[in-house]
């Protein structure tokens, strides 16, 4: 056999090994069978939801570790609660942390949330970063610079349940979601902080353990 020959069965055989590796964990997470929830709820601090006067409301709290599963591991910094109506989502199987968090959500919050406001807004999500661009002829004088009423943030579901109710979320939904402000370790990787403040670049990762859909007949809780 000549030297491209065995070249070419040697790309073969990794080829093969790639689909009979990983090939379960893309048909789960692209088909409909999404990776379990692991984290340990049990080990979650039993405390009160802050009140939310339009911007997101956190608590901060004595740093606790509470383990996500999958290798990875929580810092518990802030109690917190949003509301608001949901841009854009992002749903990711593959990235990095898709394991822990399939889900961004952006959302605008306080005033701004409402829909003569936010039907002039434009937003995609990519990469796990959401862009934001708006008609500035169209909202409030006061409106200017940054988007601190805008935030992107990296849901990590507590449960199964939740996990699936909040899969389903639509954009244009005005939504309530509490949770923890969280800061994500894994060994051999660097770690995944949370923003602890609105009005910078960085994001928010949310360890979910409660969330509804406002403003319908029927609310839907989880």
């Amino acid at each position: 056999m000549s030297l491209s020959g065995h070249m070419d069965r040697a790309l073969l055989l990794l080829v093969a090994a790639f689909f009979v590796l990983l090939y379960p964990m893309l048909k789960d997470g692209l088909h409909g069978r999404p990776v379990p929830v692991l984290v340990d709820t049990a080990a979650l601090p039993n405390m009160p939801a802050p009140a939310v006067a339009g911007a997101p409301a956190q608590l901060p709290i004595k740093a606790k570790k509470v383990s996500l599963g999958h290798d990875k591991t929580a810092t518990l910094t802030h109690r917190y609660v949003i509301e608001g109506a949901v841009l854009v989502t992002g749903r990711y199987s593959l990235s990095g942390h898709a394991d822990i968090s399939p889900l961004d959500l952006g959302i605008v919050t306080g005033p701004m949330a409402a829909p003569e406001y936010t039907r002039h807004m434009q937003a995609t999500n990519g990469r796990r970063v959401s862009y934001l661009s708006w008609d500035k002829t169209a909202l409030p004088d006061e409106v200017t610079g940054d988007a601190d009423w805008f935030t992107n943030n990296h849901i990590i579901p507590s449960t199964d349940a939740l996990r699936d109710a909040l899969l389903a979320i639509e954009e244009g939904q005005h939504v309530r979601i509490e949770g923890y402000l969280v800061d994500v370790q894994a060994p051999g990787m660097l770690g995944w902080n949370s923003s602890e403040k609105r009005d910078d670049v960085w994001c928010e990762i949310i360890l979910v353990t409660g969330f509804s859909i406002l403003g319908e007949a029927t609310a839907k809780e989880v």
